[in-house]
C-alpha cells in the first residue's frame, strides 16, 4: 500500500483527525492506530454519567463510519518508536507501517503521587475507560475517598462519588480550587457547592504520607492530620505523554509548558509530522509558547487545522493566512453536581472582574486585565449565553465593565457598544 496517513493515537483528536481528512479531500490511505483495543469513545462523560449510569461508553463517531470512510482503523496497534527520516513507525508486536504524513495525538498521562508505602495500582486515576470502569466498581455507598487534588477531573468525580453515596474528601495543596484553570471568584462559588453537598475540602493541604491499612489505607497531611480512605484517586491533573515525540527528536517546550513545539499548521519540527491535542504547544508570536490547551474544542480545532494543512502539503500550497492567524479564545466546561460551569478565554490570569447575577445559579463573572481590556469569562448555569460572551472576548477592549454588570443592559447591546467603541478603552470600574 502506498504511504499514506498515520494517526498515533486514537482519542478525540485522532479520530476527528482521521474523519476531518477525508472530508477535506484527502484520497491517500489513512490508518489511526490505538492502543486501548477499543474503538475511539468520548472522554467527557467517563467521569459523569459512566459512572453514575450505566458505564456506557459514547463512541466518537459510529463504528461503520470508519470502513465507509475508507479509514483503517487498528485499536490494539500501539506505536513504540518513529523514525523521521525512513518515514515509519514501529508497533509493539514487532511490525512497522510507513507513512507520507504522521499526526501524533498521544494524549496525556495522569500526574501520579509517590508513597513509598503504596503498590502500583492503589491509587487510582481517571483518563479513559479502563480508569473508568475500576472506579465505578469501588464507589459504592459509604465509601471513604480521598482526592488528591481540585482539578476539574478529579472534582467531577468528587461530584459522583457524592452522588453515589461516597464519602469524599478533597486535599488541594494550593490555597484555592482549580488554580491555573479559573478565577479565585470562580474558585469560590465551585468550593461551596462541594461544601454544600457534604464534601469535605481541605485548602493549603497535600498528604505526607499513605499507606496500607489492611483493605483501606491511611493517610497524614502536611499539618498533621490523620485519616483513613477505602478509595484514593489522584485528581492532580495530568501531562502530556511525549514519549514517542521526545525519542524521536520532536523539538519540544520546555516546562512548565511542556509539549511538542508546533506551529499554527500544527507542523512539528520535523517534515510530514503533525501534533494536536493535549500534548500540541503552539508557538505564540514570540516563538514561545503560551499555554497547552487540553480540552475538548481544542482537539476539535486542531484535529481539522492538521487534516487541512495535509491536503495543501499534498497541493503544494502553504498554510493559508486565516490558519496562521491567533486562536480563537478557547472554551472548555465542566459539569459537576447540578453546575455547569463555562470558561471562555484566560481568566486566571486577570486583575480584574465583575459579576453579572440572574439568580437561581445562574451568573457570568467577566475578567479584565490591568489594561483594561476583557480577556476572559466564566459563566456558571448560563451556557445560552456563551455564544455571545465570545464575541464580547473577542472584542476585548472596548467593552464596558458597568455594562455587563448590569443585568438591565443586554449582553447584545454591551457587545454592540463595544464594537462601536472600536479599539479605544471604555470605561472601567471592575473590582479586584
Amino acid at each position: 500500500m502506498t504511504p499514506g496517513v498515520v494517526i498515533v493515537g486514537a482519542g478525540h483528536a485522532g479520530a476527528r483527525c482521521a474523519h476531518a481528512l477525508r472530508q477535506a479531500g484527502y484520497a491517500g490511505s489513512v490508518t489511526l492506530l490505538g492502543d486501548e483495543g477499543a474503538e475511539p469513545y468520548e472522554r467527557p462523560p467517563l467521569s459523569k454519567s459512566f459512572l453514575l449510569e450505566d458505564g456506557r461508553l459514547a463512541p466518537i463517531a459510529p463504528a461503520a463510519s470508519y470502513a465507509a470512510a475508507g479509514i483503517v482503523l487498528r485499536p490494539s496497534a500501539r506505536a513504540i518508536a518513529i523514525d523521521p527520516a525512513a518515514r515509519r513507525v514501529d508497533l509493539a508486536d514487532g511490525a512497522s507501517i510507513d507513512y507520507r504524513h504522521l499526526v501524533l495525538a498521544t494524549g496525556s498521562v495522569a500526574r501520579m503521587p509517590a508513597f513509598t508505602g503504596l503498590e502500583p495500582g492503589d491509587v487510582l486515576a481517571l483518563r479513559n475507560a479502563a480508569d473508568a470502569a475500576r472506579l465505578r466498581k469501588v464507589l459504592r455507598p459509604g465509601q471513604r475517598v480521598l482526592l488528591i487534588g481540585g482539578g476539574f477531573v478529579g472534582l467531577e468525580v468528587a461530584a459522583s462519588a457524592t452522588r453515589l453515596g461516597c464519602r469524599v474528601t478533597v486535599v488541594e495543596k494550593q490555597p484555592r480550587l482549580l488554580p491555573r484553570a479559573v478565577s479565585a471568584w470562580a474558585a469560590e462559588r465551585v468550593l461551596a457547592l462541594h461544601a454544600g453537598q457534604g464534601v469535605e475540602v481541605r485548602l493549603g493541604r497535600a498528604p505526607v504520607d499513605i499507606v496500607r491499612a489492611g483493605p483501606a489505607f491511611r493517610y497524614v497531611l502536611d499539618d498533621g492530620t490523620q485519616g483513613e480512605a477505602d478509595v484514593v484517586l489522584a485528581g492532580m491533573g495530568a501531562m502530556p505523554d511525549v514519549a514517542l515525540a521526545e525519542r524521536a527528536g520532536l523539538a519540544m517546550n520546555p516546562p512548565p509548558v511542556h509539549g511538542v513545539l508546533v506551529d499554527a499548521a500544527c507542523r512539528t519540527s520535523a517534515q510530514g509530522i503533525h501534533a494536536i491535542g493535549d500534548i500540541a504547544a503552539p508557538r505564540d508570536a514570540s516563538g514561545g509558547c503560551r499555554i497547552r490547551l487540553e480540552s475538548w474544542e481544542n482537539a476539535e480545532r486542531q484535529a481539522a487545522r492538521a487534516a487541512a494543512a495535509i491536503v495543501r502539503a499534498e497541493q503544494g500550497d502553504e498554510p493559508s493566512p486565516a490558519e496562521a492567524a491567533a486562536d480563537e479564545a478557547p472554551w472548555f466546561w465542566t459539569d459537576q453536581f447540578d453546575m455547569n460551569l463555562q470558561i471562555v478565554g484566560w481568566p486566571a490570569g486577570a486583575t480584574r472582574y465583575v459579576a453579572r447575577e440572574a439568580g437561581a445559579g445562574k451568573a457570568v463573572g467577566f475578567h479584565f486585565d490591568a489594561a483594561g481590556v476583557l480577556v476572559g469569562a466564566e459563566l456558571f448555569n448560563s451556557g445560552r449565553d456563551r455564544r455571545i460572551v465570545r464575541q464580547l472576548v473577542a472584542a476585548g477592549r472596548g467593552v464596558a465593565a458597568a455594562e455587563l454588570a448590569d443585568p438591565a443592559v443586554p449582553l447584545a447591546t454591551a457587545l454592540r457598544n463595544a464594537q462601536q467603541r472600536g479599539p479605544a478603552a471604555a470605561p472601567n470600574d471592575s473590582r479586584s
